[in-house]
């Protein structure tokens, strides 16, 4: 080889081996730019994350505290009407089991059974 070629070369390698280390710290740059945004955003959203929480438990206290205070204000109501009186003054029951006895009775009927 001829001394100027290897001269030549040895500059276009060591001009190649001067890019290569400007690009890997370039990129060490960018990444330690990169790790810091990730960072920063993760951050963000672990403060969104807890502010989400804190909203969603206030919401749900304010929902039983209506819930509390409707049911307090109806028990109020409830107390406040008194009892409420019986018209007839009768047997309260008697309405209720005559149709049952009706309705067995029809029951019996219609199997075919002698009535006593």
């Amino acid at each position: 080889m001829k001394p100027a070629v290897a001269r030549d070369a040895s500059e276009r390698l060591a001009a190649v081996e001067q890019r290569l280390t400007d690009h890997e710290a370039r990129c060490e740059e960018r990444l330690a730019e990169i790790k810091a945004a990730a960072a920063g955003t993760l951050k963000a959203v672990e403060g969104l994350k807890s502010r989400f929480w804190g909203i969603t438990l206030a919401l749900l206290a304010w929902a039983l505290a209506q819930v509390w205070a409707a049911s307090q204000s109806r028990l109020a109501r409830l107390e406040a009407a008194g009892p409420v009186a019986v018209e007839n003054g009768g047997d309260i029951g008697r309405d209720v089991v005559r149709p049952v006895r009706h309705k067995l009775e029809q029951t019996v009927s219609v199997a075919g059974e002698q009535r006593p």
